[in-house]
């Protein structure tokens, strides 16, 4: 990581930070029961003082978006 900071750096001038994150290559479709469930919790993780990050794989229609 630090190597292509380093080289980011040089071509592009200063970064804010640096960081490796968790990407996911593959997501699972939910629905709204299970997007009510996921989000209640993540807003738990979220409010959890020791949790640092909340990563999801998930995708959601714009109409199960829309009733949340």
């Amino acid at each position: 990581l630090n190597d292509v900071s380093n080289a980011l750096e040089t071509e592009l001038g200063e970064s804010q930070s640096t960081k490796l994150i968790w990407k996911p290559t593959t997501t699972t479709e939910l629905d709204l029961e299970g997007m009510q469930k996921l989000m209640k919790l993540i807003d738990a993780l979220e409010d959890d003082d020791d949790v640092q990050r909340v990563t999801a794989n998930f995708e959601a229609s714009d109409e199960i978006m829309d009733q949340l």
